[in-house]
């Protein structure tokens, strides 16, 4: 039998009648207690045993492997005259020839085709993204924890580079903020 304080009593007690209940998405216990027969609650973890997978980071390779195999989400970004750019006229749209979808920076990319065919990505950003699509090919995790932490310091360094768009500052902060949020240790 489970014990959990008791306001009543002013001790831990057992519990009898147990119920759980989940009110906005938060695992609540609710119990009589055996000695006064007063109600208790308090909230427990949802699932004792398994990890959360925000602690993890497993939630985010389990959401991009379920994404349709022939979509391909990437960010918008502003092109910088670089060494490794090539001429891309694939504008998506937008009347301003400094506008392009990103080639890297993005969910569910072609990496391989994307780089065969020469495209190295759009800016500094999206080149960086380029290096992480390379490692998350590989399997272990030290490895993709490495590349998050890595495009992570990217894109802060990236927004500290002078005369950028706001565009450019958007791409840099969610790609800090996905990366923030897979959570892997290192």
């Amino acid at each position: 039998m489970s014990k959990t304080y008791c306001l009543h009593c002013q001790k831990n007690t057992g519990n009898t009648d147990i119920k759980y209940v989940i009110n906005d998405g938060r695992k609540r216990m609710k119990s009589l207690c055996t000695v006064c027969k007063n109600k208790k609650s308090m909230f427990v973890p949802m699932n004792v045993n398994k990890k959360s997978s925000k602690q993890s980071g497993k939630g985010a390779d389990e959401f991009i492997s379920k994404l349709p195999s022939g979509l391909e989400l990437h960010l918008l970004g502003s092109v910088h005259p670089e060494p490794y750019q090539k001429e891309d006229k694939s504008l998506i749209g937008v009347k301003n020839d400094k506008i392009r979808r990103m080639k890297y920076a993005g969910l569910n990319t072609k990496t391989d085709e994307r780089y065969s065919k020469g495209e190295r990505g759009i800016n500094n950003l999206d080149h960086a993204a380029m290096f992480h699509d390379f490692a998350y090919k590989s399997k272990d995790s030290a490895v993709r924890n490495k590349a998050d932490l890595k495009l992570f310091n990217e894109a802060d360094r990236y927004l500290k580079e002078p005369n950028l768009s706001f565009l450019d500052k958007v791409d840099a902060n969610i790609v800090k903020a996905a990366m923030h949020l897979i959570k892997r240790k290192v």
